[in-house]
């Protein structure tokens, strides 16, 4: 509960090389030895609604774990949000304070009618297009906004914009009747992109001499060379305390939260044993789980030993504890890049999104497969034992398009695993020589100069002799 929390804030010590990561902990402890105060000034609500998709079917394989699970799915993923933008909020100066399913001072639906989001009807809250199917957060703020109207009643609405030809055609909005839900006719198994159709392989396509390549310590990742100094005195500014993160009041505000689920990546296995299923049970179920969170791809596969660093941020050596992974995608939103102006605060925002967002999910997977007697961590930006390496390939970042995020949950429990894709020569994977730079930034791995040799190449991971790397 919220006490366990406050105590594991307060006594846990970390072991990670992120930048920042003393002053994210200190200013946490802060606030959790903070008495309440009052809010009393706050004049001005900000008012997040977050629709639930469909609810599972009974027989929908994978989708035993997730039944009357849409209030905590809204409350988890409109909280994140709350807290983000508050959190924000103060960073500019103003004083705000996020209102949750679980930790509230105002009543949350009386909040949304007022805000023009949703209309009163029988004492109960209605949103145009979701009807009773939305959670609710709220930020409460003394900064000055230009509030909303009211919504009139639903009887004077203009029906073609709420349920008619209007809303089915998406004529006014890029959300229509048509698009609104993606699992509305797929298993959440499946994901909302039709990945099945892609065509696999028994092995990757990509050959990787696994008795060659070699294990690597964490503090050779590029995140811990900056802070050394190894890249130049400008890049060692930069990551000093996170500050490429911190000159950016979002992603700082994003940030905060990142570091404080570090404690929550791992933690003991419950002491009773594990539910007897098929490894295809399993699978069917975490995707199901997943998907329904919200992470935009996830692979299962085998997690060899290469793929795990060799000393961890202290220096200890670290022996892998698992030989299974499940690799999620999160879509970092190309479009917004695109209005980017290159001297706006949008880059590093969009990086602590996905960041942030794995973080929270792959957090809540992995405490669940704790829960059922297995042992399992999420590794994260901030905290990580394994490479974030390409179980997920091309197909899925085209799919996707570039600006994604890759994190890995490495596991001990069965899951059927999936096979790799056709189709990935060429691709730039995160290398343990190159690791923390982001996927998009990346040079091609192999470069052929005058010469005569080729550079950039890792150790057992061969070139086909035309410039691919195999």
């Amino acid at each position: 509960g919220i006490d366990d929390l406050a105590e594991m804030i307060n006594t846990r010590q970390t072991k990670t090389l992120a930048a920042g990561i003393d002053q994210i902990m200190a200013d946490l402890k802060d606030s959790i030895n903070a008495p309440p105060r009052e809010i009393g000034h706050h004049h001005t609500a900000i008012v997040l609604l977050w629709e639930y998709h469909r609810d599972p079917r009974p027989d929908e394989p994978g989708g035993a774990w997730i039944r009357d699970a849409q209030p905590h799915r809204a409350c988890l993923l409109s909280s994140e949000a709350a807290v983000v933008i508050a959190n924000y909020m103060r960073l500019l100066g103003f004083d705000a304070k996020a209102h949750t399913g679980t930790t509230s001072d105002i009543c949350l639906q009386k909040a949304a009618v007022a805000s023009g989001l949703a209309w009163n009807e029988d004492g109960v809250a209605v949103a145009p297009w979701l009807g009773k199917r939305f959670g609710i957060s709220v930020v409460t703020t003394d900064m000055d906004l230009e509030h909303d109207r009211m919504l009139v009643p639903r009887a004077e609405q203009p029906a073609s914009d709420l349920h008619g030809i209007n809303w089915r055609l998406g004529r006014h909005s890029s959300k229509s009747a048509f698009n609104r839900d993606p699992f509305a006719d797929r298993d959440y198994r499946d994901s909302a992109m039709k990945l099945e159709k892609l065509k696999r392989v028994e092995t990757p396509t990509t050959y990787m001499d696994e008795a060659n390549i070699p294990r690597v310590p964490k503090r050779t990742d590029m995140f811990a060379r900056s802070q050394f100094g190894d890249m130049g005195k400008a890049n060692q500014d930069a990551a000093t305390g996170g500050y490429y993160a911190r000159k950016a009041a979002p992603s700082y505000a994003q940030r905060r939260a990142l570091g404080a689920f570090v404690l929550l990546q791992d933690g003991p296995a419950e002491d009773a044993p594990p539910p007897v299923r098929d490894a295809g049970w399993y699978s069917d179920h975490l995707k199901a789980a997943s998907y329904f969170l919200g992470v935009d791809a996830v692979g299962m596969s085998r997690c060899p030993e290469w793929s795990w660093y060799s000393h961890d941020a202290r220096g200890d050596a670290v022996t892998p504890p698992h030989d299974q992974a499940i690799s999620m995608v999160i879509d970092q939103g190309f479009e917004t890049m695109e209005g980017a102006s290159g001297d706006d605060w949008i880059s590093v925002a969009q990086s602590m999104r996905a960041y942030l967002r794995f973080s929270l999910l792959g957090g809540v997977i992995a405490r669940q497969i704790r829960n059922l007697g297995f042992s399992a961590k999420a590794h994260t930006v901030l905290d990580g034992d394994v490479l974030q390496l390409q179980h997920i390939t091309v197909e899925h970042r085209m799919r996707l398009r570039a600006e994604t995020k890759i994190a890995d949950l490495p596991r001990d429990h069965p899951a059927e695993q999936r096979k790799p894709q056709i189709g990935a020569h060429g691709l730039r994977h995160r290398d343990p020589v190159i690791a923390g730079r982001p996927f998009h930034r990346l040079e091609p791995l192999v470069d052929d100069h005058a010469d005569g040799h080729q550079h950039g190449h890792r150790p057992g991971v061969r070139d086909d002799g035309r410039g691919v790397r195999r």
